[in-house]
């Protein structure tokens, strides 16, 4: 009984002799060891992308507790509403128009704009939007059709964000704007959670967030669940080789995505990241773009599947 193994272009080809049964040691998905035929690169990354999941699994569970969540804000700000003495502001008009100013637009105001939408459409880039803009929001996006929503620039806090994630699946948005929004941990895993049950959502943006190595392996880990995505948007993070490698693995399993952008100054990803995303361009017909960090040995930041080295 013999058989070899032999690497061509980044993939391992089997022997001649595949009615083997002794064990394979460390073998990448032979018929007999029964793992998946990928380069030890993509299998780190994979095995990675497996450990993801009970954190993916964290942030569905709260996002499942978050219609509580909101019922109980919902009723804190009619009590703080209710309590709050008329003759205070009656006393200070000045201070309490400033305040308000402060805390960006009125709800009523708001929701009039999005009653105006066109075309399914509403941009609310940087408009000072709170935690109560976010619970308002949350529910006209539960009764209404939105394709498009442009939430960029907004001082969201963790407890806006868990409202607005609780909005997401089911909803019929194909392009979520999320950019600037410091998410943070909680917040990104929050959104990564909500992907895999956004059935209509294609283009999705979350640039300038601080999204390092392990928030792009969970983000990765949900790309095989999300059945409509073509374009991620991850400019200006923090993904550098290890979230490079997630991605790769990831796309190994996808066949929707078409764009995936992890390009901008702060990236951390070096020439080994880059080499690991274009090893799946040339294996993965769908992807059509990745843009990426300058390498000296790659070429220029945009990189189609048609690329050549």
């Amino acid at each position: 009984m013999s058989s070899s193994s032999e690497a061509t272009g980044g993939s391992i080809s089997l022997g001649s002799d595949p009615a083997s049964t002794a064990p394979c040691v460390g073998c990448p998905k032979c018929p007999v060891c029964e793992q998946d035929l990928m380069n030890p690169v993509m299998l780190q990354a994979k095995d990675e992308l497996a450990q993801t999941q009970r954190f993916l699994e964290e942030a569905r569970q709260q996002i499942a507790r978050s219609e509580e969540t909101n019922a109980q804000l919902r009723q804190e700000m009619a009590a703080l509403k209710a309590s709050a003495p008329a003759e205070e502001e009656q006393a200070h008009p000045a201070a309490a128009e400033e305040e308000e100013a402060k805390r960006g637009p009125e709800v009523s105001q708001l929701l009039e704009e999005a009653r105006t939408q066109i075309d399914g459409m509403l941009t609310l880039y940087d408009r000072d939007l709170a935690d109560r803009h976010a619970v308002a929001l949350a529910e006209w996006l539960a009764i209404h059709k939105c394709y498009k929503l442009y939430l960029a620039g907004n001082p969201i806090s963790i407890e806006g964000v868990r409202i607005l994630a609780a909005a997401l699946p089911g909803s019929t948005l194909e392009k979520l704007d999320l950019d600037s929004l410091c998410l943070g941990d909680e917040g990104t895993r929050l959104i990564a959670a909500a992907l895999p049950m956004m059935s209509c959502l294609k283009d999705l943006h979350l640039d300038q967030n601080q999204i390092g190595d392990e928030l792009a392996r969970i983000l990765a880990a949900t790309l095989p669940q999300c059945a409509t995505l073509s374009e991620l948007h991850l400019a200006d993070n923090l993904i550098g080789d290890e979230g490079a490698r997630a991605f790769a693995a990831a796309l190994s399993q996808n066949s929707t995505l078409r764009v995936l952008d992890i390009a901008g100054a702060h990236s951390k990803m070096s020439a080994d990241g880059v080499r690991a995303l274009i090893a799946v361009l040339d294996t993965n017909s769908t992807i059509w773009t990745v843009r990426r960090p300058p390498c000296p040995d790659q070429g220029n930041a945009s990189v189609s599947h048609k690329y050549t080295a």
